[in-house]
């Protein structure tokens, strides 16, 4: 007969197993679309909760165009009148944000959709420069010039625009708007230096100080109020992305320790966090999740074949399922292998609860080894086809 006190243990070990078997922290897996543009390099800037992206691409005439799009593909959203554009946000209605020249040249802020941009005009007679985010109430943040030719954040829609003034110095600037009107971006203070804000119409920004340094920036905001971005840590030699909100902002880490660099620039609703960081001398798209911390994406996606590296991650969507940035791969034409930058978008599919390997960073080869490079890519995936 097994002892009583044995029989206790292995129930308290048993019970153990089962508890960490169940409270394991599911890390996301994706898949990734290469993001086809019109001829030239380009940027996915934002996406939404459908997995439609907009950003810009450079046309034949090495012009950047406002697109939006999805893992099928991007259309051009024109401009509006002149030949420039760019799209900076999208809601989960499908319109998109940005700006683009008029005929004169002269840039002015856009909302629109595949049917045609809208001009967002003028405040005061001078011109709404650029939109650069839009929730899904279609109230849009704005950068516009004042009577007294400083640039300041505005906040509003196609009828009226509210000026959110500064933290004390000359400038401010909206980065994003969330379901309740929240607004994060920077703004200069009295000393002069830069620091994040959060804030609304009705009551103004608030500083959100910064890690220690004497500048910080807000790069986006979920509808829980939560803020991410980059600050400079003391002494400012080095810049982390962070996580906060009024009460307080937490230092997310780099892959390269205390004195490397990270940019946090876009936060879903349930605080997945994504941006880059500095590896070695290199960067490389991060995830962050509370309980997780900092991940390369590049270790989350379940196939990267013929993907050197994904470098930059832009946004988020609101669910957590789709991510936007840019990577490089090698493409080849004919004798001649180059490295190109394409943007991308993933989107979740699974989740495993195996550990990633820790980041490492991935050598850019040198042009003489294109060619052999390419081919070894080439063998891999014949590879894991066979």
């Amino acid at each position: 007969m097994m002892h009583t006190s044995c029989f206790r243990l292995l129930v308290a070990l048993t019970g153990l197993t089962l508890l960490l078997s169940t409270t394991a922290q599911a890390i996301p897996q994706y898949i990734i679309y290469e993001l086809d543009g019109f001829g030239g390099t380009g940027n996915a800037l934002a996406v939404n909760a459908s997995g439609q992206v907009t950003g810009w691409s450079r046309n034949l005439s090495d012009e950047p165009r406002a697109y939006i799009g999805d893992s099928s593909g991007i259309v051009d959203l024109g401009t509006l009148g002149g030949s420039r554009s760019a799209g900076f946000g999208i809601n989960n209605s499908g319109q998109s944000v940005g700006w683009s020249t008029i005929v004169s040249g002269e840039p002015h802020g856009f909302i629109g959709d595949a049917s045609g941009l809208i001009d967002l005009g003028t405040l005061d007679g001078i011109a709404v420069r650029r939109i650069l985010d839009i929730n899904d109430s279609g109230q849009v943040i704005a950068d516009s010039y004042t009577t007294t030719g400083d640039t300041h954040a505005f906040v509003g829609d196609d009828d009226e625009f509210t000026d959110l003034g500064t933290l004390g110095g000359g400038f401010s600037t909206a980065h994003a708007i969330n379901n309740h009107e929240q607004v994060t971006g920077n703004s200069s203070v009295t000393s002069g230096d830069r620091h994040a804000f959060i804030g609304d119409a009705s009551s103004g920004i608030i500083d959100l100080g910064t890690l220690g340094g004497s500048t910080s920036i807000g790069n986006d905001i979920n509808d829980s109020g939560q803020v991410v971005g980059v600050s400079n840590l003391t002494g400012d030699k080095a810049q982390h992305a962070f996580v906060g909100d009024a009460s307080g902002l937490t230092d997310l880490g780099s892959f390269n320790g205390e004195q490397g660099f990270s940019t946090a620039y876009g936060i879903s609703n349930s605080g997945q966090v994504v941006g880059n960081s500095s590896i070695s001398d290199q960067t490389l798209a991060f995830y962050w999740e509370s309980g997780l911390g900092m991940l390369s994406l590049n270790d989350l996606v379940v196939d990267l074949s013929g993907w050197l590296t994904l470098e930059h991650a832009w946004s988020i969507s609101d669910n957590g399922n789709y991510i936007t940035g840019t990577g490089a791969h090698l493409i080849r034409d004919g004798d001649t292998v180059s490295l190109v930058r394409s943007a991308f978008l993933l989107e979740r599919v699974a989740d495993n609860d195996e550990p990633p390997p820790e980041p490492k960073p991935v050598p850019v080869p040198e042009p003489s080894l294109l060619s052999l490079l390419f081919l070894g890519l080439l063998s891999s995936i014949s590879r894991r086809r066979s």
